[in-house]
């Protein structure tokens, strides 16, 4: 785990400093009724891909590589081809908080990032070898839900699209947070993908978390989804000292699988969802004890409350993502894309990076190994 700073400071004096860190120790939020489903929004009309946000220069669908955002893993190692298309489910693995439950395309709405640390605390199915983690810090960003590929929902909803662990914090841990509010705020904002979100790894948020990012990206009329992992597993099978067994598992055709057209993308996931509820009966794996599949958006607190999490509201409620800074202003129409003269929203060409500069605290890593589960949340 990464110590940052000499002088540590726990998390909760540094609340004390700033209402954008909070802790889930003293969750002194007022107790939320459940939702009334008859005051639930859903998406009505499915954004067709590529279709730009307002106040976005960003083309969505831009050509371009993996988001870069500080990590603890400095060169990850994959062992076999993630299997995205059994949505991360395996019946011989433990179950995981990292599962997936909904799969969505969705582009990320300009100037919503901000971020807080929080109080890591598993939920109790899981297995506790991440338990030595004392804080996480998540970076939410709200996203325009174009389409939902698995599952259903309102049109936008908040997601924890970056989480960064650690255990201390500078006393100047504000610049340190700000620094990876910046490079999240750069790396997605304006930017479309499929996203594969899962409820918070930590039980004293109540928010859905990115699993996954797959970019959409277009070239001419075609409309493609590229892996996270494509260039790291390309340099994997390319390099001369890579075992042969390893450059067995990644074949020509299963390097194509890194990147296909977003239609057939489509018809895989939904198919191997179908296969997943059908086994494990609509949960995250086999086993009565175990949290069922969230297939609604809207309808995360039955999650925290149900089987294998057991959350109490009454007297312990998770805590919201914090507010957009300078306000909630409702999410508007696709942005205008050249069509009409007059219009000078034009989104600039594939590659061009129109994002403001960064602010860029160094940061500290530490180099870990990891097989095939997929990171974040």
């Amino acid at each position: 785990m990464v110590r940052i700073g000499k002088n540590p400071i726990i998390c909760l004096m540094i609340c004390l400093a700033s209402a954008c860190l909070s802790t889930g120790s003293d969750r002194d939020i007022e107790n939320r009724e459940p939702a009334d489903e008859a005051s639930l929004m859903y998406l009505q009309e499915e954004v067709p891909p590529c279709a730009p946000v307002p106040k976005s220069k960003r083309d969505p669908c831009a050509v371009r590589g993996t988001p870069n955002l500080p990590s603890i893993a400095f060169f990850p190692l994959y062992l076999e081809m993630p299997a995205y298309w059994d949505l991360y489910y395996e019946r011989d693995e433990p179950p995981s908080i990292f599962t997936p439950h909904l799969v969505i395309r969705a582009t990320f709405l300009p100037n919503t990032t901000r971020c807080a640390a929080y109080k890591h605390e598993l939920p109790a199915f899981t297995n506790h070898a991440l338990a030595s983690i004392e804080y996480l810090m998540m970076c939410f960003i709200d996203v325009r839900i174009n389409d939902y590929l698995i599952g259903k929902g309102p049109p936008n909803i908040s997601i924890a699209a970056h989480v960064y662990p650690f255990l201390y914090v500078e006393e100047d841990s504000l610049n340190w947070i700000e620094g990876h509010r910046s490079k999240a705020a750069s790396a997605y904002e304006g930017r479309e993908g499929v996203l594969f979100l899962a409820p918070s790894s930590t039980t004293v948020v109540e928010t859905w978390g990115m699993i996954e990012f797959w970019d959409v990206q277009r070239a001419g009329d075609d409309v493609r989804v590229v892996a996270p992992y494509k260039e790291t597993i390309e340099r994997m099978a390319q390099r001369e000292f890579t075992a042969e067994e390893l450059k067995s598992e990644f074949t020509p055709e299963r390097l194509a699988l890194l990147e296909v057209p977003l239609s057939d993308f489509e018809t895989t996931i939904s198919e191997g969802a179908a296969a997943r509820a059908a086994e494990t009966g609509g949960r995250i794996a086999v086993g009565d004890n175990l949290p069922m599949l969230i297939t609604d958006a809207n309808m995360l607190r039955p999650y925290y409350e149900g089987p294998g999490v057991g959350v109490v509201y009454e007297t312990d409620a998770p805590a919201l993502p914090p507010p957009v800074p300078g306000g909630n202003e409702p999410v508007g129409p696709p942005a205008k894309t050249g069509e009409d003269p007059g219009e000078d929203q034009t989104p600039p060409t594939p590659g061009d990076d129109t994002s403001p500069p960064l602010s860029t605290p160094e940061d500290t890593t530490t180099t870990t190994t990891t097989t095939t589960t997929p990171s974040g949340g």
